[in-house]
């Protein structure tokens, strides 16, 4: 009955710790292109910049 217990408790805590980790994924780029079309500038109306100071690699505009 306690293993059973234990199973259950750490079943609970990895569903709990496991789509915590998954939402800290964070979004870079992994390419940049120096043209950028302009139809592609026009759609856009926000724009975020990205550093190669935090956990992304390269310096960019997305």
């Amino acid at each position: 009955m306690e293993l059973r217990a234990a199973a259950l408790a750490l079943l609970l805590v990895c569903a709990i710790i496991f789509p915590a980790t998954q939402g800290y994924m964070p979004h870079c780029c992994v390419k940049t292109s120096k043209y950028v079309p302009r139809y592609i500038l026009r759609s856009r109306g926000r724009y975020q910049i990205q550093t190669d100071k935090g956990a992304c690699d390269i310096p960019a505009v997305m």
